[in-house]
């Protein structure tokens, strides 16, 4: 799901959610109805493969593993948009909502 901010793709995401369910076995998106407050991570992990750069975006293991993640467009390398992936652990949806909405406070200082 793409959205023009933060709140605009947790509202949508919750509205969603709260509508159709998750995936059978699933409960669907987790956390309150309003965009969560920010929150500064208490660590931060890079995970990086030999074959990270060749693999698809349909190839990455958080679809798989049915965790939430976000792709922050936060960097930019010769003009062109690069991304910072945060991932987060299951039914902790708004955790990473709220440490993506810090990171984008953060980078807008």
């Amino acid at each position: 799901m793409l959205g023009a901010t933060l709140a605009d793709t947790w509202t949508v995401a919750r509205a969603m959610a709260l509508r159709a369910g998750g995936d059978p076995g699933y409960p669907g998106l987790s956390g309150p109805i309003e965009l969560p407050a920010a929150r500064q991570p208490r660590r931060i992990a890079l995970l990086e493969t030999p074959g990270w750069p060749e693999a698809s975006a349909a190839a990455k293991p958080t679809s798989l593993l049915g965790v939430p993640s976000l792709l922050l467009p936060v960097f930019e390398d010769d003009g062109l948009p690069l991304g910072q992936q945060l991932v987060g652990f299951t039914d902790r949806d708004a955790d990473v909502f709220s440490v993506a909405r810090a990171i984008m406070a953060l980078l807008a200082d």
